[in-house]
């Protein structure tokens, strides 16, 4: 909850949206004036320069009136664009390309090999050399050089898991629902779980 000054500060232009919708836009603004304040003191403390800030969505906002996926279909809980499609923002001095929109494939299982990657490997992620391979049996992709190069890491990606059980053995199986992009449809001339880079 926010509160009401932070109401009234930050939503007296927005006229015609609902009280909750203006508590959201104030709970986002509040949230960002701490964040600033973490960057802050990140710079304070000497950690900026080698810090990454990643935001981001897992999925569509919920379709109650306060959050919007417009332009896209659908919300939270359904496999249209405006379920599955989310957004991120990341922000880094070690970004080599910065002030884009990201239009690749990317998931949110994707964060922790590149996490790994990064805190590992720091000479590889800044001269994009060498190879990389996680330590762990996991799906996610180091997507690195698609943030930092603006360069393509995935063909597809995961949308649902499925588990089933087969009635003659009782043996559990998963049925992995995968798009790769082309049959995906395309939006403002691109899909992607679109992530802004500064």
């Amino acid at each position: 909850m926010a509160p009401k000054n932070d109401v009234r500060k930050y939503t007296d232009h927005m006229i015609y949206s609902s009280s909750d919708r203006k508590k959201y836009a104030a709970m986002i603004s509040v949230m960002d004036r701490g964040i600033g304040k973490i960057v802050t003191e990140l710079k304070e403390m000497g950690f900026y320069n080698n810090t990454l800030i990643v935001f981001s969505s897992d999925n569509g906002g919920k379709l109650d009136g306060i959050p919007s996926n417009y332009p896209l279909r659908g919300g939270k809980g359904d496999f249209y664009e405006g379920g599955i499609r989310g957004v991120c923002f990341v922000h880094s001095p070690l970004l080599s390309k910065t002030g884009y929109v990201n239009r690749y494939l990317h998931h949110i299982t994707d964060w922790f090999p590149t996490f790994e990657y990064l805190s590992k490997n720091k000479i590889y992620s800044q001269q994009n050399t060498g190879q990389y391979k996680s330590d762990y049996n996991i799906d996610g992709k180091n997507i690195w050089k698609s943030i930092s190069y603006n360069m393509k890491v995935r063909d597809d990606v995961l949308i649902n898991m499925v588990v089933k059980h087969k009635a003659t053995h009782d043996v559990q199986y998963v049925e992995l629902i995968k798009r790769p992009v082309k049959s995906l449809k395309f939006v403002n001339n691109g899909f992607n779980f679109s992530s802004y880079f500064f």
